[in-house]
């Protein structure tokens, strides 16, 4: 593996905190011939780092330090995931000198917002009231550099024009194509790469036709609210079990509590827990109010189970409503209540819906169609 190319992973944490933290080490363990590495700046666990050849936490936030970890490593490429803007243009900047080829991996909306009150489900800018709350919220601090800066709209426009200067950019949905496009991204960078779940060891045991699953972080965006709102609804007999954890889990299960639902909330759990719960449960719902690809719905094709989700972002383009899932319009819970209660009654019908998704799980999201399309990608920029 000496002579192996080096390829730099850059994300702000350093450890598994969501779908894009798990994306990137089971490339390091799974992409064979390259040496992969990761810089970081925020939470390195040691049970995570272990999956790269080396890894270095950018603590002090000095522009300095990367540059020093880069010109000892020499890496052949850098892929950049979810960063601070400042911090992207000290990469670029580095690249010029040192030789290596950046490519943006494109994970979430974060750099298409443009500030307080956007939109994130249309895309577009929404009355929102100037006052000290919201221009509070367009204050910011590169995670890398550490330096503050003020996110206004505009700047943030110009900020999104230096991802052409990249080499390469990777999105998983072409809602996330058309997105950057419309944002004046050139089109001719863009190479489209959906992600994949890993297939486990299925049994053929019945699951609880009541047994209803969210997997997710317990934040705002991530819409647990509205299935518990969806499930005071709900006339059959259920229980949702919540695999995760984040700052609104106190309030949610305050609220399961005052309404009286029927929910388990589990904390976060390894993957091989995870797996047992999926092949435990009849369906997966994912309320997320906008989900840039949705890691849930291949983990939960890979176990033949089909997902309720809105139809926005990634869910819109995976799903195919009453295909291989079910999709409803965004915040209605009343669809979403109508829906659990259709899967519950009917366990064949969770089970045909499964069985499609598994098929479109192995058609289309293994590890071998997304490392194929990441060598050739990766080919083309080494010529």
């Amino acid at each position: 593996m000496t002579d192996a190319k080096i390829i730099l992973h850059v994300n702000i944490y350093g450890c598994r905190r969501g779908g894009c933290e798990n994306y990137i080490r089971e490339i390091a363990l799974k992409m064979t011939g390259y040496r992969h590495y990761l810089l970081y700046a925020i939470d390195g666990d040691s049970a995570y780092l272990d999956a790269f050849s080396g890894s270095y936490g950018i603590l002090q936030g000095e522009d300095g330090v990367i540059a020093d970890v880069l010109k000892a490593l020499s890496p052949d490429h850098i892929f950049i995931y979810n960063t601070g803007a400042k911090s992207m243009r000290v990469f670029l900047d580095l690249r010029n000198r040192l030789g290596f080829s950046v490519m943006k991996s494109f994970h979430d909306y974060g750099m298409i917002y443009m500030g307080t009150g956007y939109n994130r489900l249309t895309l577009k800018r929404a009355k929102d009231p100037i006052g000290w709350r919201s221009l509070s919220g367009c204050f910011k601090r590169d995670a890398f550099t550490r330096r503050f800066h003020f996110d206004d709209p505009w700047r943030k426009r110009r900020l999104l024009a230096e991802v052409n200067d990249v080499d390469a950019i990777e999105v998983h949905t072409e809602d996330m194509e058309n997105t950057l496009v419309r944002n004046g991204i050139d089109a001719g960078k863009i190479f489209w790469n959906p992600p994949w779940a890993a297939e486990p060891a299925l049994n053929s045991a019945s699951p609880d036709p009541a047994a209803v699953l969210f997997v997710g972080n317990l934040i705002r965006g991530k819409g647990l609210y509205l299935l518990l709102k969806a499930l005071r609804k709900v006339k059959f007999k259920y229980t949702l079990k919540v695999a995760g954890d984040g700052y609104e889990r106190e309030s949610l299960q305050r609220y399961s509590r005052k309404h009286g639902l029927n929910v388990l909330f589990l904390g976060s759990l390894p993957a091989e827990r995870l797996t047992d719960l999926y092949l435990s449960s009849a369906f997966v719902v994912l309320p997320s109010i906008l989900e840039p690809f949705g890691f849930v719905i291949l983990e939960a094709f890979s176990c033949k189970r089909p997902v309720i989700a809105f139809q926005a972002g990634g869910p819109a383009e995976i799903l195919a409503d009453g295909v291989n899932g079910c999709l409803i319009e965004p915040f209605d819970t009343g669809a979403m209540a109508s829906k659990i209660e259709e899967l519950i009654k009917s366990p064949e019908t969770a089970a045909r819906l499964g069985q499609a998704g598994y098929d479109t799980y192995r058609a289309k999201y293994t590890f071998e169609h997304h490392l194929q399309r990441l060598r050739e990608k990766l080919a083309e920029l080494e010529k």
